[in-house]
Formats: C-alpha cells, sequence, structure tokens
C-alpha cells in the first residue's frame, strides 16, 4: 500500500494525491518527472506492465500514457517545449531495449532505433541528438550518432566478431516451464559443437543465474567469448531467466510473493530437465553458479533438485531469509511470524541432507551485505548432515571485491571446474 502526498511546508500539512495498492507488494518510484504544471509522470505496473502514467493536477487524477504489453525502462528526458518524451523499452521481445519518442499525451510513438537488440542510448545536452551503442547476440557493439527525430547521422565504428572468428555460436530459444511461461535460455556453444554432436559427443553445462524478483539478467547483446576457457574446452555455457525476471510483467512476479526460492528453483529445473533429454548433454556435468542471491539459488539447487544439478559455485549466499535485511525480504515474504512456511521452504538449511552433488562456498569475511553468518549455517548443517563441501574464505573484504583477489578466485574457479572434469567427452569406442 503506497500513498502519494503533497506537503505544505508552512502549513505543515499533507493532502492525499492518490494510492496505489495490490494484494502482493508495491514497489518504490525511483524516478518521477515533475512537469511545469506540478503534474508529474512515473513507471509503474498499474495494469501490469511498466507503463508511464500521468497524475494530472487540473483533474486530481492519474491517466496512463501508454498502454504496452512489454516494459518502459527508462524515461531519459521530458521537453515541454517540443512536447515529446524520451524513453527506452523493451519493446516485443523482452531481452531488447530501444529509445522511444511520443508526444506529451501518449499519441505520435516513434521507436528511433530499429536494429533488434539492445540500444544505449546517450542523449546530447540539448536532447536533439544522441550516440547510440547498440548490440545483440550475434552483432558485435557499433556506435553511431542520430538526431532524436529519427536520422542516422553518422556511423562512428563497430566492433571486430571475435565469436564467429572462434567459431563460437550465441543463440536464443525458451523452454516450456511446464505450467504456461516459455523460459528465455540463451547458450554459448564450443567451435566444435555441430560436429561433435554428429559424432555423439557430451558436453558439460554450466549455468550462471541470479534469480529474485524483477532481476532477470538475459539481454540481447552481444558478449566476446572468444577467450573462455571453459567454452574453449567444450562446456556449454547457458543463462536462463525465470518467470519472475521481470520479463512476464507483474503477473510473473506475483508468483514470488512470501515463496523466495520456490519459482526460480522450479523454473531453472525446467530447463535442466530439457536439458538432461538431449543427447549431446553430459548429464553428469550440469552445474549452476551465481553470487548473493544467485549463490543462494546456487545452494537451493544443489539440495532441492539433486537430480538435475550434479555442480555448483556458490558464491557469498544468503541460506535463510531470518539472516537477511527486512527492508528487501519482508517486502516480498512479509515477516518470519505471519509466513513461517514460506521462511521455512525457502530456507536451503531444510534441504541439506538431499545433497548428492559437488557444492563449492565462497564468502568474504567482513560481507556487510550477505553476512558471513549465513554461511556459517550452512557448513554447520552440511557437517552435521554428513555432506561433504568445499570452501574459500577471503578475510576482511565484503560484498564484492577486486585486485590480487580477485584473480585469485577467478584462477580458482576455473581450476575447480577442471579438476571437476568439466570438458566435453569423446564418444565412447563402440564394442
Amino acid at each position: 500500500h503506497l500513498s502519494f502526498y503533497t506537503f505544505d511546508i508552512e502549513k505543515k500539512s499533507k493532502k492525499l494525491l492518490f494510492e496505489e495498492k495490490y494484494p502482493t507488494w508495491v514497489e518504490f518510484h525511483e524516478q518521477v518527472w515533475f512537469l511545469k504544471d506540478n503534474s508529474f509522470l512515473i513507471i509503474h505496473p498499474l495494469d501490469g506492465w511498466w507503463n508511464i502514467y500521468k497524475f494530472d493536477q487540473s483533474t486530481k487524477s492519474l491517466r496512463q500514457l501508454t498502454k504496452f504489453n512489454w516494459r518502459v525502462n527508462d524515461i531519459l528526458r521530458v521537453d515541454e517545449n517540443k512536447n515529446r518524451i524520451l524513453f527506452t523499452g523493451t519493446g516485443e521481445n523482452k531481452l531488447d531495449n530501444y529509445l522511444y519518442s511520443m508526444r506529451l499525451d501518449g499519441s505520435e510513438l516513434k521507436n528511433l532505433t530499429k536494429e533488434e537488440g539492445t540500444h544505449r542510448p546517450d542523449l546530447s545536452p540539448g536532447g536533439s541528438f544522441f550516440i547510440d551503442t547498440w548490440s545483440n547476440l550475434q552483432t558485435p557493439r557499433s556506435m553511431s550518432i542520430s538526431s532524436t527525430d529519427g536520422k542516422k547521422i553518422r556511423d562512428l565504428g563497430a566492433l571486430p566478431d571475435a565469436n564467429k572468428i572462434a567459431g563460437i555460436r550465441t543463440e536464443y530459444f525458451t523452454v516450456p516451464s511446464g505450467d504456461g511461461f516459455d523460459l528465455p535460455v540463451v547458450w554459448s556453444l564450443p567451435s566444435d559443437f555441430e560436429a561433435g554432436k554428429a559424432a555423439g559427443k557430451l558436453y558439460p553445462v554450466i549455468f550462471s543465474i541470479y534469480g529474485g524478483p524483477d532481476a532477470g539478467t538475459l539481454r540481447n547483446t552481444y558478449r566476446d567469448l572468444s577467450n573462455d576457457k571453459l567454452l574453449n574446452q567444450g562446456v556449454i555455457l547457458l543463462s536462463t531467466d525465470h518467470r519472475a525476471s521481470g520479463k512476464f510483467g507483474k503477473k510473473g512476479l506475483d508468483y514470488m510473493h512470501r515463496n523466495l526460492g520456490k519459482w526460480e528453483i522450479n523454473d531453472y529445473t525446467a530447463v535442466a530437465e530439457w536439458l538432461i533429454k538431449q543427447p549431446f548433454i553430459d548429464t553428469a556435468h550440469i552445474a549452476i553458479e551465481g553470487g548473493s542471491y544467485g549463490g543462494y539459488i546456487t545452494a537451493l539447487a544443489l539440495t532441492k533438485s539433486p537430480h538435475a544439478f550434479t555442480h555448483g559455485m556458490s558464491f557469498a549466499p544468503v541460506i535463510d531469509w531470518t539472516l537477511y535485511d527486512n527492508v528487501y525480504t519482508e517486502r516480498y515474504m512479509d515477516t518470519p511470524q505471519d509466513n513461517p512456511e514460506g521462511y521455512k521452504k525457502g530456507s536451503v538449511l531444510n534441504y541439506t541432507d538431499q545433497l548428492k552433488g559437488k557444492l563449492y562456498i565462497v564468502h568474504g569475511s567482513a560481507d556487510d551485505n550477505v553476512h558471513m553468518q549465513n554461511t556459517f549455517h550452512l557448513i554447520e548443517k552440511l557437517q552435521l548432515t554428513g555432506k561433504q563441501f568445499e570452501m574459500m574464505i577471503y578475510p576482511n573484504v565484503r560484498h564484492g571485491w577486486g585486485g590480487a583477489r580477485a584473480n585469485h578466485l577467478n584462477n580458482l574457479e576455473l581450476d575447480w571446474w577442471n579438476k571437476q572434469n568439466f570438458i566435453a567427452k569423446k564418444p565412447a569406442p563402440k564394442s
């Protein structure tokens, strides 16, 4: 329940403008654009998708300016003199990002960046021009200058396609969740994939995930993987987003109310089970890795879905939601007193006896976001249930770090995957 007020500083009195109420939760308004008449614009999923709304001071009402079944990401500029709003949004493909313009009443919508993929526009101070940095999964980054009237002025250059030169292919597809969601998946395939698949070669897979409400990571953007050592030794690198990642609007998000962890594992497991059915996958080497919320999901996947995930590297994991800060947790979960079953089902500690695969835990001792207490609870429970694991502690570092320790961690990761035999397997000789 979120209320918008106007406050009179001299009279020290407030007046209610409007309210938002959801049966699940409301999000904070991080962006409010004020107009000259004290009307203002906000982005919010009041109709199920993130659209632009205007609170009109003359009518004291909220009016919807856009009615998309996709997401408005950001308002970049409001120009009342030109009667124009410049904003970014995904368009129909929820992995994309485009620059749009429209009039202040929502009419005359124009897409100013038409190439399919992810556009990162940088507006000039006056808003008449923008530098567009663009790429997609198959096309390396390029830059150009265009006017906000929609005319390209000059190409500034593009990077070479290092993946194509290396023979690496990145693809997008969907996997059904089993209950109505087509889960987006992006994977990168080794250079010998087609020939190896035809010859009966088996390829291990590493999921890189995050999870969490409205925290999707998939973008239709280029990644130079030509020097990735795991990919070059035959590992398929895969990322996927779950139903509550933001790719399916507020409807998908609402599944997470009082249920953190449940639907991410459901959806990631559905993708893993799809992989297991593919004849070219090494089903003894389906791994998952992630940090922070992704570390939580990794630990939960290894313990709650041990039939699907065989290995995991968990970085700075939340282990039990009673150990995390309440401003985040209780927005989605309510309090432990109100939702004891949800907290119980979302705790990794209640599934440790099911661990079958190989789990590696990494944490910084001075982590002031996800406290080290989480990992201590997990390793104690693993010890008490007789489960083996590996662990690396980085003293005096917080939730993220760089420098020599980052190099140490990168080498540790690669060494561990190699020790776990993450390399494409040649087909067994015919008897």
